[in-house]
């Protein structure tokens, strides 16, 4: 990887604090946590400076964003990202998740392969990731989860998202014509500029088109619906200074909404003059403060006991669970069926919330239609059902034995969230032919992510464990696209690499033509040896872990291995038959592989039970 002018893989900070257009940790903060807020404001700095660099190419900015992630969950800096590293001690001793942090870096490396929004579902689920964290963090910083029921912590969250994401798309709609000029990026939605007659070159113009002016006042009517939903935000919250900044805020964002709405950012910075600013922001917290003072005194329990029908819920929901499981007959189950009960049930769990975002994102979900918007918003709910499940108040049915497997087993929140991240670049065309580095970055987010909640479930402790997680999730997920090639292109969808693609002389924009080509054989024959040789790694890492706490891995590898070499003797000309194993072909396996089990345990696995 290349290194900077001063070293590091970050880059000199492009401004400050006082360089925002909003509060950053100010003095109406209570001083112990400025230090904290400034952390995290200083590690969000670092990271958009490298997705928003001209100079970097696309791999070397995720390549750096990758690091700064391993720095703030282990607080390693290794080349340089300080920042990270500080930030990761800073969570460590106010006792905070790190999850924040993970999904703003998550919402930065997009920034740094995607330039374009179609729809303004879309752009508000960048916002989920790009401005939420930021609110959140700041939430919990504050305390305002620990001692508030679920159902009030919830809407305080919703409060904030909202704030966060309409400052977003303030600042968005400030800074357009940079975006477009330096870093050819539009997060005007796309569809409302075709309705519009605006263009993205409209962007390089001394002044917006009428077309453009549409969509920055439709964009604009945005904002103010998210506003007046973040209209109720500061009273809730329990801490007065942060009521008082969130107020500040509010009346700043509002301001600077009405200000775009009269006048045009390309013709100038449209940017409150720092009096107006300091008054804007006065009035807001005193606004606040003034509410606070005159609502009557409210106390909130010390602690919330368990809801009546707890226990029954989480019956039912591992019930639920275990039906997804049984109906899709993968062959997964067979690796679930083999651990102790409450591992199991564990292991439903994780697989049944695969199941329903994978069926988000390939149109499965009847009650979704063939609404992408309704697609991408099934998908963002899951998001929030994950800060639910992960604050104790799920609402989804699996969420009860989602939540009991995340405590028990203390599974990364942040690896559901990659899952949900891997449908969403499904959902959003990114996978016809993509880069090498776009495919390895999908394998880890719908395999390895997979692989990385799953062996917490199984017990396995080692560091070589989550490794093998990743590595075989590759192997797993190459051999699944090498398999589905037919079924992925009815979806629009082509996984084999442009690169692959390139040096075999195949087409790289249409999944039917490749599927066509006399060569294809030859491509899906060099994938074949990249899958091989992950499941040669998966082998060597093994040797290395617990290999009784690690049978279910076992026996996916050698069940999938066992798919690829059929793949590899079929071949991939057309027609292509499927290709699949028998239940007797599993059998065998469990056979070779399960010795070690309790005879009772496998006889409780060949009755199905």
């Amino acid at each position: 990887m290349s290194e900077s002018v001063n070293g590091t893989i970050e880059l000199p900070a492009t401004k400050g604090r006082g360089g925002e257009n909003f509060p950053v940790g100010s003095w109406l903060l209570p001083a112990r946590l400025r230090p904290s807020v400034h952390a995290f404001y200083n590690f969000a700095r670092a990271a958009d400076d490298i997705a928003d660099s001209p100079d970097l190419p696309a791999e070397e900015k995720l390549a750096r964003l990758e690091r700064m992630e391993r720095a703030v969950l282990t607080g390693d800096p290794g080349e340089g990202a300080d920042k990270a590293a500080h930030l990761n001690r800073v969570l460590t001793a106010e006792g905070l998740s790190r999850d924040h942090a993970v999904a703003l870096l998550s919402a930065f490396k997009q920034d740094a392969v995607k330039g374009r929004y179609e729809t303004w579902e879309e752009l508000l689920d960048y916002c989920s990731r790009s401005a939420h964290p930021v609110g959140r963090f700041l939430i919990e910083l504050h305390g305002e989860h620990r001692h508030a029921p679920a159902a009030e912590v919830a809407r305080v969250e919703a409060g904030s998202d909202a704030l966060c994401a309409a400052l977003q798309v303030l600042n968005h709609l400030q800074d357009m014509a940079e975006d477009y000029r330096d870093l050819d990026r539009v997060y005007l939605p796309q569809a409302w500029m075709r309705q519009a007659g605006a263009e993205v070159g409209d962007l390089t113009r001394d002044a917006a088109t009428p077309g453009l002016r549409e969509v920055i006042d439709r964009c604009l009517d945005g904002v103010d619906v998210l506003l007046r939903d973040a209209e109720p935000f500061p009273q809730a919250l329990a801490s007065p200074r942060l009521a008082a900044e969130s107020g500040a805020i509010v009346r700043l964002a509002r301001g600077l909404s009405s200000a775009l709405r009269q006048r045009d950012p390309l013709a100038g910075k449209v940017k409150a003059k720092q009096l107006r600013f300091l008054g804007l922001a006065a009035l807001g917290a005193g606004e606040t403060l003034a509410a606070r003072l005159r609502r009557p005194r409210a106390t909130r329990p010390k602690t919330v006991g368990q809801s009546p029908g707890k226990a029954d819920s989480l019956a039912q929901s591992r019930a639920y669970a275990r039906a997804v499981v049984t109906e899709a007959g993968s062959s997964f189950n067979l690796g679930m069926r083999v651990l102790p009960p409450e591992r199991r049930e564990a292991m439903f769990a994780i697989y049944a919330f695969c199941r329903d975002v994978d069926d988000i994102a390939d149109g499965d979900r009847p009650d979704l239609g063939t609404s992408i918007e309704a697609q991408r918003k099934a998908l963002t709910e899951w998001r929030w059902e994950m800060d639910r499940i992960y604050d104790g108040a799920p609402a989804h049915p699996l969420g009860p034995a989602l939540a009991a497997a995340a405590r028990k087993f203390d599974l990364p929140k942040r690896e559901f969230l990659r899952v949900i991240e891997g449908m969403r670049m499904d959902l959003d065309g990114e996978n016809v032919a993509p880069d090498d580095l776009k495919l390895t970055e999908y394998c880890r987010c719908v395999a390895g992510a997979v692989g990385m909640v799953s062996v917490r479930a199984f017990g396995a402790e080692e560091p070589e464990a989550e490794k093998l997680a990743v590595v075989l999730g590759e192997a797993l997920q190459l051999t699944n696209i090498l398999r589905d090639l037919d079924e992925d292109a009815a979806l629009g969808r082509l996984y084999l690499p442009e690169s692959l693609l390139q040096r075999h002389g195949l087409p790289t924009g249409d999944p039917k033509a490749v599927l066509d080509h006399p060569d294809l054989d030859k491509a899906c024959m060099e994938l074949a040896e990249r899958a091989e040789d992950r499941f040669a790694e998966a082998r060597a890492l093994i040797t290395q872990c617990n290999r009784e706490r690690l049978l279910p891995s076992i026996l996916m590898l050698e069940i999938y291995h066992i798919l690829l070499q059929r793949l590899v003797v079929r071949g991939w000309r057309a027609p292509r038959r499927p290709v699949s194993l028998s239940r007797g072909d599993k059998l065998r396996v469990l056979l070779r592989h399960a010795r070690p089990m309790a005879k009772a345990r496998l006889s409780s696995l060949l009755d199905g039970r």
